[in-house]
């Protein structure tokens, strides 16, 4: 099974400014974890992955902030393939991407 990946849309609150697009690559392993510590076979990957990444992918935007549309697409996007992750935590890596 592949890793999952999670887009949030993150806008601030407070001034114009272009949306930031924060990726989030999530490891199988971490998932199959959260499942086994928490006895949860009822969630899905995505919401999973989703609780697992959205507080760190949050963290490094201004604040306040809004959070947009949450994606799942199946693969980084390809213009972000050439850069090294913003950061990794958690066993995590995030990319950001000004719109």
């Amino acid at each position: 099974m592949p890793d999952v990946y999670v887009e949030y849309e993150v806008s601030s609150t407070t001034r114009e400014s272009n949306a930031i697009r924060i990726f989030a690559k999530v490891p199988r392993a971490k998932i199959e974890a959260y499942r086994r510590v928490h006895n949860d076979q009822a969630s899905s990957d995505n919401d999973i992955a989703h609780y697992l990444s959205e507080l760190p992918a949050l963290s490094v935007c201004p604040q306040p902030h809004r959070l947009g549309s949450v994606n799942y697409p199946n693969a980084l996007p390809a213009e972000l393939h050439e850069f090294e992750p913003a950061f990794e935590e958690y066993g995590m890596m995030f990319w950001a991407k000004k719109d």
